[in-house]
């Protein structure tokens, strides 16, 4: 994202500038996706999601704009602080100042990119087409599948996907025509290309045979084994 012509055109007309980059903040911090925090007026973002720490956010602005951002915030919106949220969000920002988290960030992507496709050669269709950043949307209107469908399966196997919209989707949102994927959690487990295109083969399987319960619960087996040669991180 052109971050530095957004700001132009908005100065052309006098407007303010707002950027929430809540998923990809983990990205930005590692430079692998630019920064509009040099640019924009006001910047927001949760604290997990890529950036891989507690439930949360913050608001960065312009020193022009803190008070009013400040009054906002407390007592506008929020009451007493929570301290080892504080804390936890400290923890996080030390990591993502590593070499190690640099790395993490990149793998991300590659994991994220080799996920999509994968999917693609088994004749999935894509929202976007591909990724250059940790998600993907799986468009699964081909599939004759809903996103809910889709979800509640996955979940009989141990794999937690998200039900979501597609452009132009014929379906309510409740009950959509595709399912978003992610990579920053297996990325932080340790897991690799070679595991993603797994989870990929785990996931057409499930959705091969969604119908056969002896079959899933095998699958869930293989989930679980995969799980744990890469256990969550202490």
């Amino acid at each position: 994202i052109d971050w530095k012509h957004f700001k132009e055109i908005a100065d052309e007309v006098g407007a303010y500038t707002f950027a929430d980059i809540a998923h990809i903040a983990g990205l930005i911090a590692a430079g692998e996706l630019a920064n509009p925090v040099p640019f924009f007026d006001v910047v927001s973002t949760t604290t997990h999601k890529t950036l891989r720490g507690p439930r949360g956010a913050i608001i960065m602005c312009q020193e022009q704009f803190a008070k009013q951002v400040d009054r906002a915030v407390f007592p506008g919106m929020q009451g007493g602080p929570h301290d080892h949220i504080t804390a936890a969000k400290a923890v996080a920002f030390g990591e993502a100042l590593k070499p190690e988290f640099k790395e993490y960030a990149k793998k991300i992507i590659l994991n994220a990119q080799a996920m999509a496709t994968n999917f693609l050669a088994l004749g999935y269709k894509i929202v976007s087409g591909g990724t250059d950043n940790h998600l993907f949307v799986l468009d699964l209107s081909n599939k004759g599948l809903s996103g809910k469908e889709v979800e509640k399966v996955l979940e009989q196997v141990g794999i937690s996907v998200s039900r979501s919209t597609i452009p132009n989707d014929p379906n309510p949102p409740m009950n959509p025509s595709g399912v978003r994927i992610g990579t920053p959690a297996v990325t932080t487990r340790g897991m690799g290309i070679g595991e993603t295109k797994q989870i990929v083969d785990l996931i057409d399987a499930a959705l091969t045979h969604k119908d056969d319960v002896a079959y899933l619960n095998n699958l869930k087996q293989e989930v679980k084994t995969l799980c744990l040669q890469f256990p969550t991180p202490k």
